[in-house]
């Protein structure tokens, strides 16, 4: 057996144990010995989709405990955190993993472009649109990403463009009474259901 094949051992009984850091790490190193083998290259893309879909709800998860933990006003501008940024960029990151082995993989371009579009709506926007105009060109019956892409192409009148649940502002809950609850309009997820969700 092989050193990429012995990682790659490694990196199944990993998952099958659910430590999936070690399960990663291995992959990584089968796919850089084994960049041909098939399921070698599967497992490599799955795990960094999978990796990439994890931070991507953990930045939006950080960025909701920032806004509440830096007592920001509902009508102030602020800027992400550090670790905010660190999250969408290691989300990100992932993602471009996937798309250095298959750059037509349709459910890393599309979460590639969620993730853009959460991180930097104004910043980012044109880059998200190309990657959906990428998956549309390439499956143009799939008539889901066309309402994403028209979503994605204005801005939200709901939220103001912002992505925040207007009605919490992003925080998740409301305040009645001196009593903190779930947002019953987002259900304490703090993001748009208009535009936010993608």
């Amino acid at each position: 057996m092989g050193a990429g094949a012995e990682a790659y051992e490694r990196a199944r009984k990993a998952v099958d144990a659910g430590r999936f850091d070690e399960a990663l790490a291995a992959a990584e190193e089968a796919y850089r010995l084994e960049p041909g083998d098939g399921p070698i290259r599967e497992l490599y893309t799955g795990l960094n989709l999978a990796r990439g879909v994890k931070l991507a709800a953990l930045a939006r998860d950080l960025r909701r405990q920032d806004i509440v933990e830096r007592h920001i006003p509902v009508e102030q501008e602020f800027h992400d955190s550090e670790r905010v940024r660190d999250a969408f960029e290691k989300a990100l990151a992932s993602f471009d993993k996937v798309l250095a082995v298959e750059p037509g993989n349709e459910k890393a371009l599309t979460m590639k472009a969620s993730t853009l579009h959460r991180f930097d709506r104004a910043a980012r926007r044109e880059e998200a649109l190309a990657l959906l105009r990428r998956v549309a060109e390439a499956r143009p019956e799939n008539r889901q990403v066309k309402l994403v892409i028209r979503k994605v192409e204005r801005a939200c009148e709901e939220c103001s463009d912002t992505g925040f649940c207007p009605h919490c502002a992003g925080r998740g809950t409301r305040t009645l009474l001196g009593l903190k609850r779930k947002c019953d309009r987002c259900w304490g997820q703090g993001v748009c259901l208009r535009c936010g969700i993608l």
